[in-house]
Protein backbone atom coordinates (compact mmCIF):
# COMPACT_ATOMS: atom_id res chain seq x y z
CA UNK A 1 0.00 0.00 0.00
CA UNK A 2 2.52 2.22 1.03
CA UNK A 3 4.30 1.76 -2.65
CA UNK A 4 1.19 2.51 -4.65
CA UNK A 5 0.23 5.74 -2.49
CA UNK A 6 0.68 8.18 -4.84
CA UNK A 7 -1.88 6.32 -7.14
CA UNK A 8 -4.78 7.56 -4.77
CA UNK A 9 -4.59 10.86 -5.87
CA UNK A 10 -5.59 9.54 -9.22
CA UNK A 11 -8.64 7.71 -8.35
CA UNK A 12 -11.90 8.74 -10.15
CA UNK A 13 -14.64 10.96 -7.46
CA UNK A 14 -18.13 10.02 -6.93
CA UNK A 15 -20.15 12.28 -8.86
CA UNK A 16 -22.44 14.47 -6.30
CA UNK A 17 -25.93 13.03 -8.11
CA UNK A 18 -26.23 9.30 -7.52
CA UNK A 19 -25.96 6.92 -10.90
CA UNK A 20 -25.73 3.47 -10.57
CA UNK A 21 -23.26 3.31 -13.87
CA UNK A 22 -20.90 6.19 -12.77
CA UNK A 23 -20.76 4.85 -9.24
CA UNK A 24 -20.10 1.52 -10.37
CA UNK A 25 -16.92 2.61 -12.61
CA UNK A 26 -15.68 4.82 -9.53
CA UNK A 27 -15.70 1.64 -7.13
CA UNK A 28 -12.91 -0.76 -9.43
CA UNK A 29 -10.38 0.07 -12.48
CA UNK A 30 -6.89 -0.11 -12.99
CA UNK A 31 -3.83 2.57 -12.89
CA UNK A 32 -0.78 1.69 -14.28
CA UNK A 33 -1.15 -1.86 -14.16
CA UNK A 34 -2.70 -1.78 -10.58
CA UNK A 35 -5.92 -3.07 -10.09
CA UNK A 36 -7.93 -1.61 -7.46
CA UNK A 37 -11.38 -2.28 -5.95
CA UNK A 38 -13.56 -0.74 -3.45
CA UNK A 39 -15.20 -3.15 -0.55
CA UNK A 40 -17.32 -2.37 2.20
CA UNK A 41 -16.05 -2.51 5.78
CA UNK A 42 -18.06 -5.49 6.30
CA UNK A 43 -16.95 -7.55 3.59
CA UNK A 44 -12.88 -7.04 4.49
CA UNK A 45 -13.84 -7.78 8.21
CA UNK A 46 -15.16 -10.96 7.62
CA UNK A 47 -13.38 -12.63 4.70
CA UNK A 48 -10.97 -13.63 6.86
CA UNK A 49 -13.38 -15.85 8.70
CA UNK A 50 -15.20 -17.02 5.09
CA UNK A 51 -12.33 -19.66 4.16
CA UNK A 52 -12.49 -21.08 7.76
CA UNK A 53 -9.34 -23.89 7.50
CA UNK A 54 -9.99 -24.99 3.87
CA UNK A 55 -7.64 -22.34 2.73
CA UNK A 56 -5.29 -24.42 1.60
CA UNK A 57 -7.61 -26.53 0.39
CA UNK A 58 -8.76 -24.19 -2.25
CA UNK A 59 -5.39 -22.55 -3.11
CA UNK A 60 -5.06 -26.69 -4.82
CA UNK A 61 -7.14 -27.97 -7.59
CA UNK A 62 -10.52 -29.24 -6.55
CA UNK A 63 -11.77 -32.33 -7.81
CA UNK A 64 -14.11 -32.86 -4.17
CA UNK A 65 -15.57 -31.52 -1.57
CA UNK A 66 -17.46 -32.64 1.35
CA UNK A 67 -21.03 -31.79 0.97
CA UNK A 68 -21.25 -31.13 4.84
CA UNK A 69 -18.84 -28.44 4.14
CA UNK A 70 -19.55 -26.81 0.86
CA UNK A 71 -21.90 -24.25 2.26
CA UNK A 72 -20.66 -21.13 4.97
CA UNK A 73 -22.48 -18.15 5.67
CA UNK A 74 -20.80 -15.27 7.48
CA UNK A 75 -22.74 -12.30 9.42
CA UNK A 76 -20.62 -10.15 10.11
CA UNK A 77 -20.78 -6.81 12.50
CA UNK A 78 -18.04 -4.14 12.64
CA UNK A 79 -18.14 -2.05 15.52
CA UNK A 80 -15.55 0.21 14.56
CA UNK A 81 -14.94 4.11 16.39
CA UNK A 82 -17.56 5.74 14.45
CA UNK A 83 -19.63 3.45 13.08
CA UNK A 84 -21.29 -0.26 13.52
CA UNK A 85 -21.39 -1.76 9.83
CA UNK A 86 -22.81 -5.34 8.82
CA UNK A 87 -22.36 -7.69 5.81
CA UNK A 88 -23.30 -11.00 4.87
CA UNK A 89 -20.60 -13.18 3.15
CA UNK A 90 -21.20 -16.69 1.84
CA UNK A 91 -18.62 -19.61 0.55
CA UNK A 92 -19.99 -22.02 -1.88
CA UNK A 93 -18.37 -24.47 -4.15
CA UNK A 94 -19.02 -24.37 -8.17
CA UNK A 95 -20.19 -27.25 -9.87
CA UNK A 96 -17.18 -29.24 -11.53
CA UNK A 97 -15.94 -27.93 -15.50
CA UNK A 98 -15.22 -29.87 -18.00
CA UNK A 99 -12.28 -30.95 -16.79
CA UNK A 100 -13.89 -32.18 -13.13
CA UNK A 101 -12.52 -29.57 -11.44
CA UNK A 102 -15.08 -27.73 -8.66
CA UNK A 103 -13.65 -23.74 -7.89
CA UNK A 104 -14.97 -21.96 -4.90
CA UNK A 105 -17.32 -19.17 -5.18
CA UNK A 106 -17.19 -16.50 -2.64
CA UNK A 107 -20.21 -14.29 -2.59
CA UNK A 108 -20.92 -11.11 -0.21
CA UNK A 109 -24.94 -9.54 -0.78
CA UNK A 110 -25.79 -5.81 -0.26
CA UNK A 111 -24.26 -4.31 3.39
CA UNK A 112 -26.43 -2.85 5.48
CA UNK A 113 -26.46 0.88 6.04
CA UNK A 114 -23.91 1.95 8.10
CA UNK A 115 -25.34 3.25 11.75
CA UNK A 116 -23.56 6.35 13.04
CA UNK A 117 -23.05 4.65 16.53
CA UNK A 118 -20.44 2.55 17.27
CA UNK A 119 -17.02 2.59 19.69
CA UNK A 120 -16.54 6.37 20.37
CA UNK A 121 -20.18 6.73 21.25
CA UNK A 122 -19.41 4.08 24.24
CA UNK A 123 -15.95 5.80 25.49
CA UNK A 124 -17.91 9.37 25.18
CA UNK A 125 -20.00 8.03 27.78
CA UNK A 126 -17.45 6.24 30.07
CA UNK A 127 -15.30 9.41 30.05
CA UNK A 128 -18.53 11.27 31.16
CA UNK A 129 -19.25 8.28 33.81
CA UNK A 130 -15.56 8.57 35.44
CA UNK A 131 -15.87 12.57 35.28
CA UNK A 132 -18.80 12.66 37.23
CA UNK A 133 -17.43 10.34 39.70
CA UNK A 134 -14.97 13.07 40.17
CA UNK A 135 -12.10 11.45 38.24
CA UNK A 136 -9.63 13.35 35.79
CA UNK A 137 -9.30 11.51 33.08
CA UNK A 138 -8.63 12.19 29.51
CA UNK A 139 -10.41 10.74 26.28
CA UNK A 140 -7.47 8.28 25.60
CA UNK A 141 -7.43 7.48 29.54
CA UNK A 142 -11.12 6.62 29.00
CA UNK A 143 -10.81 4.53 25.91
CA UNK A 144 -7.87 2.78 27.94
CA UNK A 145 -10.94 1.32 30.62
CA UNK A 146 -12.96 0.72 27.98
CA UNK A 147 -10.54 -2.00 26.52
CA UNK A 148 -8.94 -3.31 29.81
CA UNK A 149 -11.08 -2.62 33.03
CA UNK A 150 -14.88 -3.71 31.65
CA UNK A 151 -15.97 -4.32 35.43
CA UNK A 152 -15.56 -0.81 35.96
CA UNK A 153 -18.32 0.04 33.32
CA UNK A 154 -20.28 -2.78 31.38
CA UNK A 155 -23.40 -2.90 33.96
CA UNK A 156 -24.06 0.61 33.40
CA UNK A 157 -27.85 1.59 31.75
CA UNK A 158 -25.53 3.36 28.85
CA UNK A 159 -24.47 0.08 27.92
CA UNK A 160 -27.38 -1.56 27.41
CA UNK A 161 -28.90 1.19 25.44
CA UNK A 162 -25.65 0.93 23.32
CA UNK A 163 -26.02 -2.69 22.65
CA UNK A 164 -29.61 -3.12 22.06
CA UNK A 165 -29.48 0.14 19.32
CA UNK A 166 -26.45 -1.91 17.76
CA UNK A 167 -28.25 -4.99 17.65
CA UNK A 168 -31.62 -3.55 16.44
CA UNK A 169 -29.70 -2.52 13.70
CA UNK A 170 -28.13 -5.65 12.95
CA UNK A 171 -31.31 -7.53 13.09
CA UNK A 172 -33.35 -5.37 10.75
CA UNK A 173 -30.62 -6.13 8.17
CA UNK A 174 -31.53 -9.61 9.07
CA UNK A 175 -34.71 -9.51 8.54
CA UNK A 176 -34.10 -8.24 4.42
CA UNK A 177 -31.37 -10.15 3.67
CA UNK A 178 -32.00 -11.57 -0.09
CA UNK A 179 -30.82 -15.03 0.41
CA UNK A 180 -33.77 -17.48 0.01
CA UNK A 181 -31.38 -20.19 -1.15
CA UNK A 182 -28.56 -20.63 1.40
CA UNK A 183 -29.50 -18.94 4.39
CA UNK A 184 -32.95 -20.61 5.41
CA UNK A 185 -30.95 -24.18 5.25
CA UNK A 186 -28.24 -25.91 7.24
CA UNK A 187 -25.31 -25.21 8.04
CA UNK A 188 -26.10 -22.51 10.65
CA UNK A 189 -25.72 -19.19 10.36
CA UNK A 190 -22.39 -17.96 11.93
CA UNK A 191 -21.86 -14.29 13.19
CA UNK A 192 -18.51 -12.80 13.97
CA UNK A 193 -18.35 -9.36 15.86
CA UNK A 194 -15.36 -7.28 15.04
CA UNK A 195 -13.32 -3.70 15.29
CA UNK A 196 -12.57 -2.32 18.49
CA UNK A 197 -15.09 -2.59 20.90
CA UNK A 198 -16.25 -6.69 19.73
CA UNK A 199 -15.46 -7.72 22.95
CA UNK A 200 -18.16 -6.01 24.78
CA UNK A 201 -20.44 -9.02 25.92
CA UNK A 202 -23.77 -7.43 26.62
CA UNK A 203 -23.47 -6.28 23.27
CA UNK A 204 -22.86 -9.72 21.48
CA UNK A 205 -24.88 -11.43 23.28
CA UNK A 206 -27.69 -9.02 22.08
CA UNK A 207 -26.72 -8.91 19.00
CA UNK A 208 -26.84 -13.03 18.65
CA UNK A 209 -30.39 -12.81 20.29
CA UNK A 210 -31.90 -10.46 17.87
CA UNK A 211 -30.56 -11.83 14.94
CA UNK A 212 -31.81 -15.26 15.76
CA UNK A 213 -35.24 -13.57 16.61
CA UNK A 214 -35.25 -12.13 13.10
CA UNK A 215 -34.40 -15.16 11.55
CA UNK A 216 -36.64 -17.48 13.15
CA UNK A 217 -39.89 -14.33 12.65
CA UNK A 218 -38.99 -15.13 9.01
CA UNK A 219 -39.86 -18.23 9.24
CA UNK A 220 -36.26 -19.68 9.39
CA UNK A 221 -36.13 -22.12 11.99
CA UNK A 222 -32.19 -22.86 11.62
CA UNK A 223 -32.24 -19.03 12.86
CA UNK A 224 -31.96 -21.37 16.34
CA UNK A 225 -28.82 -22.73 15.70
CA UNK A 226 -26.79 -19.31 14.40
CA UNK A 227 -23.89 -18.86 16.72
CA UNK A 228 -21.00 -16.74 17.58
CA UNK A 229 -17.34 -17.57 15.93
CA UNK A 230 -13.83 -16.60 17.13
CA UNK A 231 -10.90 -16.08 15.37
CA UNK A 232 -8.80 -18.58 17.25
CA UNK A 233 -11.46 -20.75 15.24
CA UNK A 234 -10.01 -20.56 11.93
CA UNK A 235 -6.51 -20.59 12.43
CA UNK A 236 -5.54 -16.63 12.60
CA UNK A 237 -4.16 -17.02 16.47
CA UNK A 238 -0.54 -18.02 14.49
CA UNK A 239 -0.31 -14.65 13.84
CA UNK A 240 0.92 -13.58 17.82
CA UNK A 241 -2.03 -11.57 18.00
CA UNK A 242 -5.00 -12.24 20.98
CA UNK A 243 -8.67 -12.40 19.78
CA UNK A 244 -9.07 -8.88 20.58
CA UNK A 245 -6.36 -7.51 18.81
CA UNK A 246 -7.62 -9.37 15.66
CA UNK A 247 -11.32 -8.44 15.59
CA UNK A 248 -9.42 -4.57 15.81
CA UNK A 249 -7.06 -6.20 12.40
CA UNK A 250 -10.39 -7.60 10.43
CA UNK A 251 -10.60 -5.08 7.92
CA UNK A 252 -6.73 -4.86 7.09
CA UNK A 253 -6.51 -8.59 7.50
CA UNK A 254 -9.17 -8.89 5.08
CA UNK A 255 -8.79 -6.09 2.83
CA UNK A 256 -5.03 -8.23 2.13
CA UNK A 257 -5.96 -11.48 1.55
CA UNK A 258 -5.17 -12.32 -1.89
CA UNK A 259 -8.53 -14.59 -2.10
CA UNK A 260 -10.34 -11.02 -1.59
CA UNK A 261 -10.30 -10.13 -5.24
CA UNK A 262 -12.40 -13.60 -5.88
CA UNK A 263 -15.30 -12.41 -3.65
CA UNK A 264 -18.36 -11.78 -6.27
CA UNK A 265 -21.16 -9.17 -5.53
CA UNK A 266 -24.83 -10.28 -5.79
CA UNK A 267 -27.01 -6.86 -5.31
CA UNK A 268 -30.07 -8.84 -6.00
CA UNK A 269 -29.43 -11.22 -3.76
CA UNK A 270 -29.51 -15.13 -4.08
CA UNK A 271 -33.27 -16.06 -5.28
CA UNK A 272 -32.67 -15.02 -8.77
CA UNK A 273 -29.46 -17.55 -8.87
CA UNK A 274 -30.18 -20.51 -7.41
CA UNK A 275 -29.65 -22.66 -10.75
CA UNK A 276 -25.40 -21.71 -10.51
CA UNK A 277 -24.77 -22.19 -6.68
CA UNK A 278 -23.03 -25.75 -6.39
Amino acid sequence: MQRHRSLTEQLPQFPEQYSHDEYSRCTKGTIKSVVWEFVFESCAAGFPYLLQDDRDTFEDTLHKFPAARRVRKVLVVDVGAGSSDAGYLLRTVRPRDSKGVMRPLLIWLPAADALELAGRWLTERILADLKQQGRRVTVDEAEEVKLTRHNVWVTKPYVREWSCRIATHVAEYARSLRDDVCLPNEPALELVVTGGSSAVTPMREEVLREVKLALVGRGMTIGHSTKLIEPESFGLQGSGYDNIRLAQLAVSLGASDPFLSELKAYPLGLAAVSSSLG
